[in-house]
């Protein structure tokens, strides 16, 4: 399934889809924290953190096509905030 079918599939709460997200974008999550210079010991929390935020508010998503730049802001800001 392409990201964007997937996208929709989660925003109807099927709990299989949002699980494949999950899986595909932990590693760039990750990746992105590593990049920012965050500390060891909390990249693997953010990570999570920013996957819990993802599966919560993945609904108020309007353009699938937007997800990475969306995603982006998500881990932005949780970084900065943390």
């Amino acid at each position: 399934m392409d990201l964007p079918d997937l996208i929709c599939s989660a925003q109807k709460n099927n709990y299989a889809a949002i699980e494949e997200l999950i899986k595909r974008e932990q590693k760039n999550i990750y990746a992105s924290f590593c990049y920012l210079g965050a500390e060891n010991e909390a990249i693997a929390d953010l990570t999570q953190e920013v996957l819990l935020r993802m599966s919560k508010n993945i609904k108020n998503l309007k353009n699938p096509k937007l997800f990475k730049s969306w995603l982006g802001q998500i881990i932005t800001h949780l970084f900065y905030d943390e």
